[in-house]
């Protein structure tokens, strides 16, 4: 089947409609060539704009890059984060060709560059096919393949690229953008923080640190690290390198990585960050909420009430102003596709913290007493110990109680054990002699607590 124009078109500004044709590039044997372990990709084209799979579509690999014959494009295409896998490609162009061309002429672009692929309309491929073949593909169906970088699946499931044009072929396979040479280190969630990156020498090591060591071959590249400043350390956090026309900044002394990876750019880097528990993240620091409606569940003291509410946050069940406490990074929930955050069970573990530090020094026997304690002696409602407890409350008391519902329950009261009201000492008294006619062991001791 014949290849059409529309299929493998771009939109060059100021030209027209073109069509590229490439050349994949390789190392192989330390030398820079067109790919040798799949004919195919040695004279190929890249789907365009009448393709769902158009290359040059916004957030896709080619987007506003539109390179001269003999210049290369490297690509590369990062995996969804956290992962910090990447791959690189090094495209090379070998013609640039307008609609007539591309549906009568032949295509000896190819051959001339040192290997034709599969574009022999005689179907020769080995030796190549000086005569080349039809730019349509219309007499060799594979002539000339189509390549795609499955650009909309590949956004849906987040794989991003990064490219570039450049003259270069050993640096485009490498992946190493035009003119790397970078003098400032860059704090990723402060670029106002920046530190001079001396050019490499006995007395200032870190530029090959990174450069080569660590392997920083970008301008996006991010990486997690303390530098010592001279007399001061930065701290651990998160930067990338930049080449700028005036540096400022004392100059980087030597550094320490931790981990020791690179990402493909801050945020992979602040994703991954997020995702393990023994690093803090760089940039995110949750420091509190925006005033909160106080009758909002999330201002409720009960914390099963707080999940509760954040769930429905979470899902898109619940729309309330507080909803961005329980989502403190301030991304939407995964009602709009993004992932429940760390930090609301962060808050919410908080608030259980403060309920069992409310609860152990209320109940405990050493705060029982205390005059701040609201149910201690001093305060509106003091507990009851052994055979007594507050009215209203379910309890255990030993002594006879009169039941909510006036039956005998197993201790004497209703089936639920609640009281009326407190046992004073004359009835409680009463309650011992009846006890001690029974056989029962005396509660005489028993008293108010406070």
């Amino acid at each position: 089947m014949a290849t059409t124009f529309d299929s493998v078109k771009t939109n060059i500004p100021g030209v027209g409609y073109r069509a590229y044709i490439w050349a994949v590039y390789t190392s192989s044997g330390g030398n820079c060539l067109p790919n040798q372990l799949n004919d195919a990709f040695q004279c190929t084209y890249l789907f365009g704009e009448g393709s769902y799979a158009n290359s040059w579509q916004p957030q896709g690999p080619l987007n506003g890059l539109y390179p001269n014959v003999g210049e290369y494009v490297t690509i590369i295409q990062y995996a969804p984060a956290p992962s910090t896998v990447f791959s690189t490609f090094c495209y090379k162009v070998l013609a640039i060709v307008d609609e007539a061309t591309f549906n009568t002429g032949v295509c000896l672009e190819c051959y001339n560059n040192g290997y034709a692929g599969y574009c022999s309309d005689i179907f020769q491929y080995i030796p190549d096919d000086p005569a080349g073949c039809q730019y349509n593909n219309s007499i060799n169906a594979a002539g000339i393949a189509a390549g795609s970088f499955s650009v909309p699946a590949n956004l849906a499931a987040g794989i991003s690229w990064d490219s570039w044009i450049q003259t270069d072929c050993s640096a485009c396979i490498a992946g190493t953008p035009v003119n790397y040479d970078p003098n400032t280190v860059v704090n990723c969630c402060d670029p106002s923080e920046t530190y001079t990156l001396e050019p490499p020498s006995l007395n200032w090591p870190v530029y090959n640190d990174l450069t080569v060591t660590l392997g920083i071959d970008n301008y996006t590249k991010a990486f997690r690290a303390d530098f010592y400043i001279g007399g001061a350390q930065t701290g651990m956090k998160c930067w990338y390198l930049e080449k700028r026309t005036n540096t400022f900044g004392a100059s980087v002394i030597n550094v320490q990585v931790d981990p020791g990876t690179v990402f493909p750019d801050c945020s992979h880097l602040e994703n991954w960050l997020m995702a393990q528990p023994n690093y803090d993240p760089c940039c995110y620091q949750f420091t509190g909420c925006p005033p909160t409606d106080p009758a909002s569940p999330y201002n409720s003291p009960n914390p099963l009430v707080v999940l509760e509410f954040c769930t429905g946050c979470d899902n898109g069940s619940i729309n309330h102003p507080d909803c961005v406490c329980c989502d403190p990074t301030g991304r939407t929930s995964t009602a709009t596709g993004c992932t429940f955050p760390d930090g609301a069970l962060i808050i919410l573990q908080d608030k259980v913290d403060e309920w069992r530090t409310w609860r152990d020094m209320t109940f405990s026997s050493n705060n029982l007493n205390s005059t701040g304690n609201p149910l201690g002696s001093s305060g509106p409602g003091p507990i009851l110990v052994k055979g007594t407890t507050r009215g209203g409350s379910t309890g255990e008391g030993r002594g006879k109680g009169r039941g909510n519902n006036g039956t005998e329950g197993p201790f004497g009261g209703g089936d639920t054990n609640t009281f009326d009201g407190f046992v004073g000492e004359e009835e409680e008294e009463a309650v011992d002699r009846e006890r001690r006619r029974e056989g029962g062991m005396s509660d005489i001791g028993d008293e108010l607590i406070g």
